[in-house]
């Protein structure tokens, strides 16, 4: 049985998955700081939030998550990201949140692996 906290993870990567915007910009804290590695970094909110709306989030993407690690306000979240176009990304996600009882994420550093 899941509690509050293991949900909130697993509803979190769903939001991106069905490109929920709603969903995950409640829940980014206004100084969130996103290390996409290898990528590039997001730093505050208007500039997640502009790129979230960039990345044209499309409907019909499915998450599978295998496993997620919790320790207070931290967590990891790794699994696997299907894209209607048929390719796979193998991911892992670290979070940390703010503190604040409303599961707002502070910092995020992203792991993705093109797997076919």
């Amino acid at each position: 049985m899941k509690n509050e906290m293991e949900e909130f993870w697993v509803e979190l990567n769903e939001a991106y998955a069905k490109g929920n915007l709603d969903y995950i910009i409640q829940h980014a804290s206004e100084d969130i700081r996103w290390n996409m590695v290898g990528d590039r970094i997001l730093q505050g909110k208007k500039e997640f939030v502009d790129f979230l709306h960039e990345m044209k989030m499309e409907e019909g993407m499915e998450t599978q998550i295998q496993k997620y690690v919790m320790d207070g306000k931290k967590a990891a979240v790794s699994g696997t990201l299907f894209m209607k176009d048929g390719k796979k990304y193998a991911f892992c996600d670290m979070y940390e949140l703010n503190g604040d009882k409303n599961y707002l994420v502070k910092t995020m550093e992203s792991f993705v692996i093109k797997i076919v």
